[in-house]
């Protein structure tokens, strides 16, 4: 009984690890401390990418010209235990965050298109990326609201002192295949 009770302080202790570790990896994201977000990346992604192309893609994302985009705080949902592989453990976190977007006025007359039919046209296409249950639009503001939920992959080689995370992204499963163990990416794809 004594070592259910210590068993089930241990999981819970590393879930509250881990949420913070993710926290100050989505926070450092937010404040464009890209360095601080990259040390916080499980490194075998680096073998795709390199640290700075990374970096790049992360400030583009929020500087393209003419769009100013807020990434919300997350939610996070759910911390799912992984099976431990090679002195690595491994979890998943399930999470919310919205995404907030709009365009100046100068993009928006740019495109050739009156301002309302640049907007529709805008909300279709996000609609149709993110679903059309995922996106709204404050006609006040001018502001796209984007729901997205996520899953991300955290792992905690036995010598380090933090979680590390990967974005698990729709449509990007051959490429973490690559990245990961093979029980992980097994576990983490036939998760309900």
């Amino acid at each position: 009984m004594l070592l259910l009770v210590f068993t089930s302080c241990v999981g819970t202790s590393q879930n509250e690890e881990v949420k913070e570790d993710f926290n100050k990896y989505i926070s450092a994201i937010q404040d464009k401390e890209y360095e601080k977000a990259l040390d916080l990346t499980i490194p075998s992604i680096f073998h795709l990418v390199s640290r700075k192309q990374l970096s790049q893609s992360w400030r583009a994302a929020v500087s393209t010209p003419g769009m100013d985009m807020i990434i919300g705080d997350v939610e996070i949902l759910a911390v799912n235990e992984l099976q431990d592989v090679e002195d690595t453990a491994y979890k998943t976190l399930e999470y919310n965050q919205n995404l907030k977007m709009r365009f100046d006025e100068k993009t928006m007359n740019d495109s050739g298109a009156s301002q309302d039919e640049f907007l529709k046209q805008t909300e279709t296409a996000i609609k149709a990326q993110f679903g059309e249950e995922n996106v709204s639009l404050d006609p006040n503001t001018m502001y796209f609201t984007i729901k997205s939920n996520k899953k991300v992959l955290a792992a905690q080689p036995e010598d380090a002192e933090h979680w590390q995370f990967m974005v698990l992204e729709k449509g990007n499963e051959n490429y973490i295949k690559q990245l990961i163990p093979e029980t992980t990416y097994n576990e983490v794809y036939n998760e309900k």
